[in-house]
């Protein structure tokens, strides 16, 4: 008997669960009660450890095709507009951890594979 799996939630744990899951061979059906995927937080913050994963399942082009990659993150004062901290990114970033820090729009991470974009449904 094959054995299957069902997950809920099309969100980014339950698209990663069931496309490693299918990787493994099991049989996924993923329930998803939204009729599509929108722009609620739009916006992901992929670490290092997230990226080398994508790249482990081969999606590493795809990612490349709709991430940003920033050279470094900064915290603002939201009045004044200063510089309250930053932390450098970039190479140093993929020197150190072995992969870059990403960030993507939700609904790319989300699309179907055609056109440079990550897997969904």
């Amino acid at each position: 008997m094959p054995r299957r799996v069902l997950i809920a939630g099309g969100g980014i744990g339950g698209l990663a669960a069931a496309l490693a899951c299918a990787r493994a061979g099991w049989g996924v059906r993923l329930l998803e009660r939204a009729p599509v995927f929108t722009e609620v937080g739009a916006g992901i913050q992929l670490g290092p450890n997230v990226v080398r994963v994508l790249n482990a399942w081969g999606l590493g082009d795809a990612l490349t095709a709709v991430a940003a990659f920033p050279e470094c993150l900064q915290v603002r004062n939201a009045v004044s507009g200063a510089t309250l901290a930053e932390l450098p990114l970039g190479q140093r970033t993929v020197r150190h951890y072995g992969a870059p820090y990403a960030t993507v729009h939700r609904g790319d991470l989300q699309g179907p594979v055609d056109g440079g974009r990550l897997p969904a449904r």
